[in-house]
């Protein structure tokens, strides 16, 4: 008996033991930096990123002072961490394999993942916490920031983003999954709250049927933590698909996981509710060079609340910005019977002001009878109306026959819409050097202001070059994104005055357009920026190739550029020259560059005969007749003459008869003045 007791008394201990240990274990203690962990935070949450060497690289959410009006939601997980944070984790996809970001672990989520090499350990840097993974020739960065909630307003938000870059040669497919370890203070089970849908068993949501957000609170009248996911909209990437299900599952599966809908969020392989979220952007090919970003949101969700015999909670945006084509947003209204009896009929009813519109057809939802302690969601599709702007009060009625109307408010921001105006500077002369326009490249910028009262989202500008043509890796568009009130952006491009093989160089006056577009904004009056060009004629000329004449032998030597520019279709042609043989003595030539061709990496040449230098010299003419081989060039050289400078005196060389086989009907030759003193 007595060892009987002994065992009785040990086993008891131990279950209190245990008991102690699980429900103090989950609150969070005070983190500092250099204690395995690097955090950043604010009054309301805290990011909290491990740098150990297990799990290197994975983060963690909890409430700081949390929502400012209420005290018990302070210190609390949104996202969980004990310790150093291992349980969320994010898988990248690269054609048939699954990479777990970070450094290797010995926990069990992602633990049978493959793992890269790392570039960059966890740092602070101005735009947040900033981890960097090499996985092959494909480039991870994970930022983690601080950034405004959608419904409360606040900075109080975790923004969760990451860039994946194909530094390879060959195209990959590249896919992302981001696992959440969701938890509401100590409640490891709470709902998940989507649309008119209280979530509490494996649920998955894909294309059309993403909300825009989802909230976690367990009751209206002591919900302790309101959490909130922004999963679509203007500053998130929309997934391809979501996933409500256990935390065991999505350990285990760092990809591909046991999923069964309708099963509750018991830990898989445990006994305890343990709800999760994942986030997967499919598989798409990303290109050499290539960049992609993906980014959620999760943090403080905002709900007003209003307590009573039925209580009520309502929530949207804090902000809807009005647009061309205004996006309709949800309100989602909770009701929870926190009364001692039955509420018969009941009715939800949306009350809006002014500047706000319903989608559906009705403002009222009718619920039937609510038992003691059971709740309820409803939605709404609003839309602005562009009748009214600035801050405006929204209601939600809600009526039973056996009890008294409640009411909760919400107050929401209409702004006005985006006003973009466009500005094109840039030079409006070009000179003529050497019979080629200069600069080669030069440079235009163009400028986008947002004069509005709201952002402005999928921002691209476009440049027509017209007759110009852009340099060599520069693009037509660019996208800039967002642009928000009251701000301006300007991009460059750099164009090429070269003309295109074969083609003249444009002359006059010759313009560049600059266009602009945004899904939420009216596109703006385009800008032309007038740039005069020189008009360069189709001409034969000469010009000296180096400076001052070269030594050779203890002769001055004269090199000698003939030029042919801007001349189309130069197929063949004899040229004769005149010069005076007391001042310069013809030495040699070398054969131009338009007489040398290259194709498929060979060099193909012309023909050319240039008179002999003794026969040349005792006349003073010299005959070049030659084959253009590069007949795609409008301008280089059909020789390189030499001359030796015999004596002093002023002398020209001049074109004494040209015969050209060319488009061009019309050729000005040039000649050449010398003044040798």
């Amino acid at each position: 008996m007595q060892k009987s007791s002994i065992k009785i008394g040990v086993l008891c201990m131990i279950l209190l033991l245990s008991f102690t240990i699980t429900a103090e274990s989950q609150i969070p203690r005070a983190y500092g930096q250099g204690d395995g962990v690097m955090n950043m935070k604010n009054d309301f949450i805290e990011i909290v990123v491990n740098t150990s060497d297990d799990a290197t690289g994975r983060f963690a959410v909890l409430t700081t002072g949390g929502d400012p009006e209420r005290t018990d939601d302070d210190n609390n997980f949104l996202i969980y961490g004990l310790g150093k944070p291992v349980t969320s984790y994010t898988t990248i996809r690269i054609d048939k394999t699954n990479y777990v970001f970070g450094g290797q672990t010995s926990k069990r989520a992602g633990l049978t993942g493959n793992y890269g090499k790392v570039v960059t350990p966890p740092v602070q840097r101005q735009d947040g916490i900033y981890t960097a993974y090499l996985y092959g020739d494909v480039l991870v960065e994970q930022i983690l920031d601080l950034t405004f909630s959608t419904t409360t307003g606040q900075p109080d938000t975790a923004a969760i983003s990451y860039v994946v870059t194909n530094q390879g040669f060959a195209t990959r497919d590249i896919g992302l999954r981001i696992v959440l370890d969701t938890m509401l203070g100590n409640n490891d089970g709470a709902p998940f709250r989507v649309r008119d849908m209280a979530v509490v068993s494996d649920t998955m949501f894909a294309g059309d049927d993403i909300p825009a957000f989802v909230q976690a609170f367990d009751d209206l009248l002591k919900p302790a933590v309101m959490a909130q996911g922004n999963i679509s909209g203007p500053e998130v990437s929309r997934p391809t698909r979501v996933y409500f299900t256990n935390w065991g599952s999505l350990a285990d599966g760092v990809w591909d996981f046991n999923f069964q809908p309708g099963r509750d969020f018991t830990r898989t392989g445990e006994f305890d509710l343990d709800s999760a979220m994942a986030l997967y952007w499919d598989q798409e090919p990303l290109r050499p060079g290539e960049s992609r970003r993906y980014v959620t949101h999760y943090g403080l969700g905002g709900i007003s609340i209003a307590q009573g015999f039925l209580s009520l909670g309502l929530s949207s945006v804090n902000k809807v910005e009005m647009a061309v084509n205004p996006v309709p947003f949800d309100v989602v209204g909770y009701i929870q019977n926190t009364g001692d009896g039955i509420a018969h009929e009941v009715v939800a009813k949306l009350l809006l002001p002014e500047g706000l519109k319903l989608v559906t057809s009705t403002n009222e939802k009718f619920l039937g009878k609510l038992q003691p302690g059971e709740s309820t969601q409803v939605v709404w599709k609003v839309v602005p109306t562009g009748k009214a702007f600035g801050s405006m009060k929204m209601s939600m009625e809600v009526d039973a026959a056996n009890v008294e109307l409640n009411t909760v408010s919400r107050n929401i921001e209409v702004t006005t819409p985006a006003k973009l105006g466009l500005s094109l500077s840039g030079p409006t002369r070009l000179n003529a050097v050497e019979e080629k326009i200069y600069p080669e490249i030069f440079e235009v910028s163009g400028t986008i202001k947002n004069d509005g009262g709201s952002t402005a989202y999928n921002v691209a500008l476009s440049l027509d070059t017209k007759n110009f043509k852009l340099a060599e890796g520069e693009s037509k568009t660019k996208f800039l994104l967002s642009l928000p009130p009251n701000s301006s952006q300007s991009v460059t491009w750099k164009i090429s005055t070269l003309p295109e093989p074969g083609s003249m160089y444009p002359s006059g006056k010759e313009s560049v357009t600059l266009t602009a577009e945004s899904t939420n904004a009216e596109i703006p009056n385009q800008k032309e920026l007038d740039i005069q060009l020189p008009n360069l004629e189709p001409k034969l000329w000469m010009r000296s190739v180096y400076p001052e004449p070269r030594v050779i032998a203890d002769n001055l030597v004269l090199y000698i550029d003939l030029m042919a520019t801007n001349i189309t279709g130069l197929k063949d042609f004899k040229i004769e020259l005149s010069y005076n043989p007391k001042i310069l003595q013809f030495l040699g030539w070398r054969v131009g560059t338009q007489i040398i061709s290259q194709d498929n990496d060979q060099l193909k040449r012309g023909s050319i005969i240039v008179s002999d230098p003794y026969e040349a010299n005792k006349t003073g003419k010299l005959i070049i007749e030659g084959q253009v081989m590069d007949m795609a060039s409008i301008a280089g050289s059909l020789a390189e003459l030499k001359f030796v400078i015999a004596d002093k005196g002023l002398t020209q060389i001049d074109f004494k008869s040209v015969t050209l086989t060319a488009r061009d009907r019309v050729v000005n030759a040039v000649g050449f003045e010398i003044d040798v003193r």
